[in-house]
């Protein structure tokens, strides 16, 4: 599953083309995520046929009607296959499965296991850099 870690951005088949869906991050065999209404945890795994995932997505905002109905939270199951960083399949609801929608996701990074192995350090947020005219604490002239 190592080679399915990542950040994935997905994207759901539409009558006009292909939407921005959000972002999901795979790790170690869990799935979280979300766009700009929702936000999903789940699980996922290889099979012989490819990858599957289980999503519990939970809506906020303004409920989207997805897979047929609209709810606040509802369980989905995404089949596809893979090829390199590219998965393709098709999303479903566990309840109804007559209702299904296209899926891609591209991978686009892998994540870091260990901060000093960034390219960028990550360095602790100091309040006083908010203030115009300070620069680490010192006041610039």
């Amino acid at each position: 599953m190592a080679r399915l870690d990542g950040i994935w951005t997905a994207e759901l088949a539409r009558a006009n083309g292909w939407e921005n869906a959000g972002t999901l991050i795979l790790d170690g065999g869990h799935v979280r995520g979300g766009g700009n209404s929702y936000y999903a945890r789940g699980t996922y795994g290889l099979t012989p046929q490819g990858v599957e995932m289980v999503l519990t997505i939970r809506f906020y905002g303004i409920t989207r009607t997805v897979l047929g109905e609209c709810h606040e939270e509802i369980t989905v199951l995404l089949r596809g296959s893979r090829r390199k960083n590219l998965m393709f399949g098709r999303m479903t609801r566990r309840d109804k499965p007559r209702y299904s929608v296209a899926v891609r996701a591209t991978k686009e990074a892998t994540l870091a296991r260990d901060v000093r192995r960034l390219a960028s350090p990550v360095i602790p947020l100091d309040h006083r850099l908010a203030r115009p005219g300070s620069v680490g604490g010192k006041t610039t002239s």
